[in-house]
């Protein structure tokens, strides 16, 4: 195969004209290999991009469960983190045979597989680390010199269509952000693992009360938002480009800050970006009372009754007015808070209205 067919494939890929999977898919098919992966790490150790061709989902699964990108259980991915930028290497240059009969994921994974041999470069890639790996049946066999040569000779120019796509990446990102602040506010780009990508500038106070960083990854001030930030983010990222989620985060105040977390498209062509969720902080705007009580009910799980309940008292409203308002008795009203205490997680009804009255607000 002519080989500027295939690196005009990626540089076409890197501006939307075709997918990247066709550009490996055309790498794969010049180099034998059964299957076609470009693979860019990110800030905390894991995968920021996995692109793959020729591999079905279960083996894409099967890939992530069995540590394929952890350099302490596949010693591809550790010699390839090791091996000299530009240089294509192949198995034989740091396993024997001995030791891969006694490494598990050559035993179970590659072996179901049907790749027991590979050939990897690391891409020269200024401040990423971004690997082409091209993995052989049995069939195929072990690439020879010629081979890696030829596949070396590729490398600078596969390397830019890269680095071209990552930078456009950076790009989109960017103008995403500019949108989404002035639309809704405060606005996070978040990869698959909840690492942040990149946010708005109206978000920096948001670190001092509301959210912080640990080990790269966006995380609440607390340990119950933190397991509603956990779920919320879950729901939103099952779902490319439908999927999205309604929490609460509370400040360290005691105010509630509702979060809306939407699924970003996966783009198989164009601009390469790891934002895989955008995450928006809803600060108060007045909001209808319907949309108010359906929230409430979401995210805490109060019933119509609570929730109504719960609004009349962060306006302000003493358990004897809401029973007048709602002519019921107070016995029924003061139940009804201490059932909203218990699924809101506070104890007194001052606190009750600190952390509801944003919820008066979108």
């Amino acid at each position: 195969m002519d080989p500027n067919h295939i690196v005009e494939a990626f540089r076409q890929a890197a501006i939307g004209m075709t997918s990247w999977t066709h550009a490996l898919h055309l790498l794969s098919q010049a180099t034998h290999a059964r299957i076609g992966q470009l693979a860019v790490a990110n800030d905390v150790g894991g995968l920021a991009l996995n692109l793959l061709a020729g591999a079905s989902e279960d083996e894409t699964a099967a890939y992530l469960a069995a540590g394929g990108p952890d350099p302490a259980l596949n010693p591809r991915t550790r010699a390839v983190m090791r091996a000299a930028v530009g240089q294509t290497i192949v198995d034989a240059q740091f396993i024997d045979a001995a030791e891969i009969d006694r490494t598990p994921i050559y035993r179970s994974l590659f072996a179901q597989c049907d790749v027991p041999f590979s050939l990897q470069a690391r891409l020269p890639i200024r401040g990423k680390l971004a690997v082409l790996s091209l993995h052989r049946s049995r069939f195929a066999g072990e690439a020879d010199r010629s081979e890696q040569d030829w596949l070396d000779s590729l490398i600078p120019a596969i390397a830019g269509a890269v680095d071209a796509g990552l930078t456009l990446g950076r790009d989109r990102n960017e103008t995403l952000l500019t949108v989404a602040e002035g639309l809704t506010g405060p606005v996070l780009l978040l990869g698959s693992e909840m690492t942040l990508i990149a946010h708005s500038p109206s978000v920096e106070p948001l670190f001092r009360d509301l959210l912080t960083l640990r080990d790269g990854r966006i995380a609440a001030i607390d340990r119950l938002g933190q397991s509603r930030l956990n779920q919320a983010f879950t729901r939103a990222s099952g779902t490319p480009l439908s999927g999205s989620a309604r929490t609460m985060l509370r400040r360290t105040n005691g105010t509630a800050v509702p979060i809306d977390l939407v699924a970003l498209p996966e783009k198989v062509s164009g601009p390469l970006s790891a934002a895989r969720v955008l995450l928006s902080v809803q600060l108060p705007r007045l909001s209808d009372e319907h949309q108010a009580r359906q929230d409430l009910r979401d995210i805490f799980g109060l019933t119509p009754a609570e929730a109504e309940v719960a609004l009349l008292l962060a306006e302000g409203y003493s358990a004897e007015a809401v029973a007048v308002h709602r002519r019921s008795s107070v016995a029924t009203v003061k139940s009804q808070v201490k059932m909203i205490f218990g699924k809101t997680g506070v104890q007194r009804q001052v606190d009750l209205v600190i952390m509801l009255r944003p919820f008066r607000f979108l």
